[in-house]
């Protein structure tokens, strides 16, 4: 099934197709800035000035793009759940994450029909840039929708938090982090009900 998504003939790996990803909503008006946008956040870059950064432009240029492509569904911003003004932006869905991370970059040797080589060198980003992320949202929509009837758990607010770890001196990202009911996001001491690794 991995395979299927690159065979030259799917409309997915049409450059045609490829490049009408955006073309349907009139407020993008600059596809080339919005595709490099995208690209940009499915490679890993979760703000605004992180996005600038990868594309050489000022964090203030960013946050309009970014708040058209989050009004068309195209990304999303999550808030931390643990610390205020903490939002993370990631590309909405894994399809368009693997057009952006796999497909545009490699089209060119799938349309030359090398699409077992293409999968063989992209599977690693496959693996961490799209379905963990996937598998990630998906385990954090399941504890929204199901905990309480599979687990007995009530939960309240459900999301992700980034820890920090002063002794190692880096940051760890929580993949799914539930308050319990009636805790505040952002509140310091609020009480956590369930921590997830996806």
């Amino acid at each position: 099934m991995e395979r299927a998504l690159l065979d030259q003939g799917r409309a997915l790996y049409s450059r045609v197709e490829a490049e009408s990803l955006l073309r349907e909503d009139p407020r993008i008006t600059h596809r080339t800035l919005y595709y490099d946008v995208l690209s940009a956040v499915a490679r890993g870059a979760s703000t605004p000035a992180k996005v600038g950064s990868m594309l050489e432009r000022s964090r203030s240029a960013m946050v309009a793009p970014l708040e058209v492509l989050e009004s068309t569904g195209y990304v999303r911003k999550e808030q931390d759940l643990l610390k205020a003004r903490h939002p993370a932006i990631s590309v909405a869905d894994p399809v368009i994450r693997f057009n952006q991370l796999i497909t545009l970059p490699m089209v060119d040797l799938v349309e030359r029909r090398r699409g077992a080589q293409v999968w063989q060198s992209s599977r690693p980003t496959y693996h961490w840039k799209i379905l963990g992320p996937h598998f990630e949202e998906t385990a954090r929509e399941w504890a929204r929708s199901f905990a309480i009837d599979e687990t007995g758990l009530s939960l309240g607010a459900v999301g992700t938090a980034e820890i920090a770890d002063p002794t190692a001196r880096t940051k760890h990202e929580v993949d799914l982090l539930a308050l319990a009911p009636g805790e505040r996001p952002q509140n310091p001491r609020a009480a956590i009900a369930l921590i997830g690794e996806a």
